[in-house]
């Protein structure tokens, strides 16, 4: 899992990530992308908890842009979206997937921190 995405309860972002380290040279993302946000629970198994977040717009980028990490994501290589927190703070995963122009479906993750600043 790469990065971490942090926001307030409640808070918009938008957020954008990389699906290029799982494409091979001249493919791009050809499809629509799925997001689906995991809290990890008790017994130590992954909940679904993707309705607790707003989530907009997702597609696969038609321009570039700059990741959380500072890396220049192609056009056609990632998925941008806007992401709006629940109320709650905690902590998630976010599994982000999006069909490619050659039959595969890329997949990354990132951590999401919900939590209030001090």
């Amino acid at each position: 899992m790469a990065g971490v995405w942090r926001l307030n309860p409640g808070e918009e972002l938008d957020v954008g990530k990389s699906l290029g380290a799982d494409l091979d040279s001249g493919e791009l993302l050809d499809g629509s992308p799925t997001i689906e946000i995991f809290r990890k629970n008790a017994s130590g198994g992954w909940d679904d908890e993707t309705s607790d977040f707003g989530i907009a717009s997702a597609q696969v980028n038609t321009a570039e842009f700059t990741d959380q990490d500072g890396n220049v994501v192609p056009v056609g290589e990632g998925v941008v979206f806007r992401l709006t927190a629940p109320a709650t703070e905690g902590e998630w995963v976010a599994e982000i997937s999006c069909p490619a122009d050659d039959g595969s479906t890329p997949m990354t993750s990132v951590a999401i921190v919900v939590s209030r600043e001090p």
